[in-house]
This record gives structure tokens, C-alpha cells and sequence, in this order.
């Protein structure tokens, strides 16, 4: 994640808070992110979303992808905070940093759906899942030229009965509540294979139709 990490410090810009400021608040909430305790873990990672959120502007650049890693964390609970948590941050970036991020989950979850027997696979696959729709979450409203594609892409994890499976279902649904009084305007933004593959698995509904 070179190009991301990259732009992404790019977009953080120190104003007027001192460094040393920023590095023992975040250090000691990474402290908290590493601890084998996972109620630490959702505490650390709650609040330094909570602290970049509110300080954005004045923060020195963060990696993002350290936060991120706790997409993958053992715990379920610890996943779903984050992933809840990271849409948050993400509005702050521009849609072209969230395209990175989308663009890195993606492969993720594709390497991971290839070798869901092995390991902690369905973990990793979660995980992945939980990126792909914060990233999409995070300009909730807008559905920019990369969305109709990560969208249908999540589809195909819909149906699977895993943890995964249960997110994307969540999502299509919350997805469909913020979209459905202005769909005849936005579907013009997705093919008509996009269209069908996301009304085939919005089904027993058809809300997409």
C-alpha cells in the first residue's frame, strides 16, 4: 500500500498542534490496538478513529494502513468496529484515496475467496468485505464511477451464509434505503449487466428493477 500510504499523508496537514502531541495520543492508542485483550483492541481502534476524525486537519500524517489492519482482526466484534468506524474516516479522503483503498480490499477479498479452506481465510475475506463497504459508505450519497463496480462485485458474497455474507446483505439493504427515491436518476450510472446482477441478488425483492 506504497501509492495509498503515500497520498494518504498527503492529505494530513499539520496545523498548529504539536507533534508530540499527536504521538502520544496515537501512540498510546495503538498501544491499546495491540493488546491481546480484544475489548483494548475495539477501545484502541474506537478511539483513534474517534481522535483523527476530530482533529483531521491538525494531525500529522497517520498510516491509515495501520488502522485498517484491524479489518482483520480475530474477533468478530473487533472487525465490525472497525469497519463500522472506518466509513467515518474515510469520508475525509477524497474519492480518488477511497478508490485506493477499494481497489486494495478488493484484492484481498479475491485472494482470500481462492483459499477460503486455508488458515484464517474466512477472516481475511471479512475483512475485505467490511473495506470494500466502508469504502463505499464513505460518500454514501455520491455514487462515483468506481461504486457501480465494487458494488456488483460485493454481490457475490451475498449468498454464502458467513459472516461476510451477512455484511454485504446489511449493506444492499442500507444501500437501497439512502438510494431507492432517486434510483431512476442513478441507475443511468450503472450498465445494464450492473443493473441485472445487482437486481438478481436484491431478490426476493427485485429492488433494483
Amino acid at each position: 500500500m506504497s501509492q495509498l500510504a503515500g497520498t494518504v499523508t498527503g492529505q494530513l496537514i499539520k496545523r498548529g498542534l504539536k507533534s508530540e502531541t499527536v504521538s502520544m495520543v496515537l501512540g498510546q492508542t495503538r498501544k491499546l490496538m495491540d493488546s491481546p485483550n480484544w475489548r483494548l483492541r475495539c477501545a484502541g481502534t474506537a478511539d483513534t478513529i474517534g481522535y483523527l476524525k476530530e482533529n483531521w486537519e491538525l494531525v500529522r500524517g497517520y498510516d491509515i494502513a495501520y488502522l485498517t489492519r484491524m479489518l482483520f482482526d480475530p474477533e468478530i466484534e473487533v472487525r465490525n468496529l472497525a469497519g463500522s468506524s472506518l466509513s467515518g474516516l474515510l469520508t475525509l479522503l477524497d474519492s480518488e484515496v477511497v478508490r485506493l483503498f477499494a481497489t486494495d480490499f478488493r484484492t484481498k477479498a479475491a485472494a482470500a475467496k481462492l483459499r477460503l479452506q486455508e488458515g484464517n481465510n474466512k477472516t481475511v475475506l471479512h475483512g475485505a468485505v467490511l473495506g470494500l463497504i466502508a469504502a463505499v459508505r464513505a460518500h454514501a450519497i455520491q455514487i462515483f464511477s468506481w461504486v457501480p463496480d465494487v458494488l456488483t462485485y460485493l454481490t457475490k458474497f451475498r449468498n454464502n451464509y458467513d459472516e461476510a455474507s451477512k455484511a454485504v446483505r446489511v449493506f444492499l439493504a442500507d444501500f437501497w434505503e439512502r438510494h431507492k427515491s432517486t434510483w431512476e436518476y442513478e441507475k443511468g450510472k450503472f450498465t445494464e449487466d450492473q443493473q441485472a446482477d445487482i437486481s438478481e441478488h436484491i431478490n426476493p425483492y427485485n429492488y433494483f428493477a
